[in-house]
């Protein structure tokens, strides 16, 4: 069995890409996603170094950073281009 067959490879029409766009380029959900992140920071910073050894503080980070990466690329998500009429 390869890989392809394990996890099928996934597409998205235009009209479906361009849905995607719309909805994570609306202003609210960009809000939300900004408190995500706004918390997400807030909890790595409230980590107490004297409590937690450096490894469950290294792995917290790791968590963190991963959920920051995540919410950064979903902010970066352009709107869709209207076509130009010539």
């Amino acid at each position: 069995m390869s890989l392809d067959d394990a996890i099928p490879n996934l597409v998205l029409s235009e009209t479906e890409e361009e849905l995607i766009r719309e909805i994570f380029t609306n202003p609210l959900l960009k809000k939300f996603l900004r408190i995500m992140a706004l918390n997400d920071a807030k909890e790595l910073l409230s980590l107490s170094v004297i409590g937690n050894d450096k490894d469950t503080l290294a792995q917290a980070h790791a968590v963190v950073q991963g959920k920051l990466q995540v919410v950064s690329t979903l902010l970066s998500i352009e709107a869709p281009q209207s076509p130009q009429s010539n």
